[in-house]
């Protein structure tokens, strides 16, 4: 069995050559290509080129021969391992088993099992690798596994140490790319909670506030426009009185003052005491005349604009029904529209909930804004 161990180990190293085809291409006129031998009669053949067709076919043959003895000590290692054959032998455990017969490790041994793990076509075509390298691509994750079996450069890889370091960098790569699909996993999980979030408390709002009754709007309108014109009355009679009064006061001020003769020598000029009592009055007349004006003035324009705001406001609440029953009914079908989309899509559900989210949070500040 110890020469059966060793004539093993003779035939993996061997396997380690790769066979390729070899290019005998003419390197001056005359001479054929590789593919061109194949299809020479032996007898047109050179000595030379017997000789290379004889070499070359050893070596397939050889090649193919470690890829069937590959698989028939793997698969009777785990045989033996399985059904226990070894106990058979007076063995303990298979560790004593292989130790003491194949001489090699337990770990050794397991590594060859292991290869098992991938396909037998693999195995066949690439038993050229060496059960360390096919060990390695059996240890790898699922996905590494089939990217370096499905990748031709594999087999060319020279060191075991080189397919191990490819290994590790696409398993550190995969990784990568598992956390970042986490990650965006859970985001789009946040970012639903929140979309749910959100539709409750869309369900949860009171319903659009009813335009104030028109009547009521109507009759206060009237009466603003009653006050109104009020107002306008009485700034008028109080603009007509102040116009009276100031003629009044012209027509005094216009008045001549009485004259006094004392001596031939020596006139003297009185001002009337009516004239000048009457002046008085009619000036103090024109100031509380104006200052009617002013108030009434006042009164009129507070009355113009209370009337122009509730106007105003009549025509900004029926425009707010309008646009939030339109918004709120447009809402509902994007949140419907969104859910649909993550069902058949969810990485640009993700997109769309990121979108609205953001549009929230911006209403959100609005409201604020509006409630301080």
């Amino acid at each position: 069995m110890v020469g059966e161990v060793a004539d093993m180990k003779e035939f993996n190293a061997t396997s380690e050559l790769q066979t390729t085809a070899v290019d005998c291409k003419n390197q001056n006129e005359g001479n054929l290509t590789y593919k061109q031998l194949l299809l020479v009669p032996n007898k047109d053949l050179t000595n030379k080129q017997k000789v290379f067709l004889t070499v070359h076919s050893e070596m397939v043959q050889a090649g193919q021969k470690a890829a069937e003895c590959l698989l028939i000590m793997a698969n009777n290692m785990r045989r033996m391992k399985d059904e226990e054959l070894y106990r058979e032998a007076g063995f303990e455990t298979f560790a004593e088993y292989v130790e003491t017969t194949l001489e090699i490790k337990e770990r050794q041994a397991y590594t060859w099992m292991s290869i098992l793990k991938l396909p037998t076509e693999y195995l066949e075509q690439n038993a050229k690798m060496g059960v360390t390298k096919l060990a390695l691509i059996a240890s790898a994750s699922d996905a590494v596994a089939e990217d370096l079996m499905s990748d031709e450069a594999t087999s060319k890889i020279k060191s075991s140490k080189e397919l191990e370091r490819i290994i590790k960098a696409k398993e550190k790569a995969l990784a990568d790319k598992d956390k970042v699909l986490a990650d965006k996993d859970e985001k789009i999980n946040n970012l639903t909670d929140e979309l749910a979030a959100e539709r409750k408390k869309i369900a949860e709002m009171p319903s659009v506030p009813e335009v104030p009754d028109n009547t009521e709007l109507e009759e206060k309108i009237k009466a603003l426009t009653t006050q109104l014109k009020e107002a306008n009355k009485n700034l008028e009679e109080a603009e007509d009185k102040l116009a009276e009064k100031e003629e009044n006061i012209r027509e005094l001020n216009s008045r001549e003052p009485e004259v006094i003769t004392e001596t031939v020598e020596k006139t003297v000029e009185i001002e009337n005491p009516e004239t000048k009592k009457a002046l008085a009055l009619a000036q103090k007349e024109a100031e509380a005349a104006k200052a009617a004006k002013e108030k009434a003035e006042q009164e009129a324009k507070r009355f113009q604009n209370e009337l122009a705001a509730y106007k105003k406001t009549q025509e900004t609440v029926s425009t707010f029904k309008i646009h939030a029953e339109n918004l709120f009914e447009i809402w509902d079908t994007v949140i419907q529209a969104v859910m649909q989309i993550k069902a058949a899509d969810p990485d640009y559900a993700n997109k769309c909930i990121t979108k609205i989210v953001a549009f929230s949070d911006m209403v959100n500040s609005d409201i604020q804004g509006v409630q301080k």
